[in-house]
């Protein structure tokens, strides 16, 4: 499999996807269009704390993902949000989501800290623990502007 860099001209494929993706299990909710689109146009622009990736086999789409990039306190050093990562229903259980995982990893060898969040009804969660991912018991609070 190979993973590359989003660009602008991966909307039509990658909007569908994004689509899917918060139509199903891994989401507890929709967002809005206007908020998807912006989110693509940061991920190929010049966002630093963004990045959107395609992942392709022979030359046909599987899946996307997009990472964000912080600093952790609590680690003492940089942490990649998983903040979505999709994998095609056609193209599910062939381990292009563990192929994706190996390419982070091997990507950004600085990184101290690999954090998503799950919903347990998310199948993907298996994966995560195949990787060593566990999970956390902070609840978490938001404030929107």
């Amino acid at each position: 499999m190979k993973v590359r860099a989003m660009t602008a001209a991966d909307k039509e494929i990658t909007i569908p996807m994004v689509l899917q993706f918060y139509d199903g299990p891994a989401v507890e909710h929709a967002v809005p269009m206007p908020i998807i689109e912006k989110v693509f146009a940061d991920a190929v622009g010049e966002n630093p704390h963004l990045e959107g990736f395609i992942l392709e086999e022979g030359g046909q789409v599987v899946g996307f993902a997009y990472l964000t990039f912080f600093y952790a306190c609590e680690v003492a050093g940089k942490v990649i949000m998983i903040e979505e990562l999709f994998i095609k229903e056609e193209h599910r259980g062939k381990g292009y989501g563990q192929q994706f995982m190996d390419w982070m990893y091997a990507a950004y060898p600085d990184v101290v800290r690999f954090r998503l969040e799950i919903t347990p009804e998310n199948r993907a969660v298996n994966l995560y623990r195949r990787n060593g991912f566990v999970e956390l018991t902070y609840g978490q609070m938001v404030y929107d502007r």
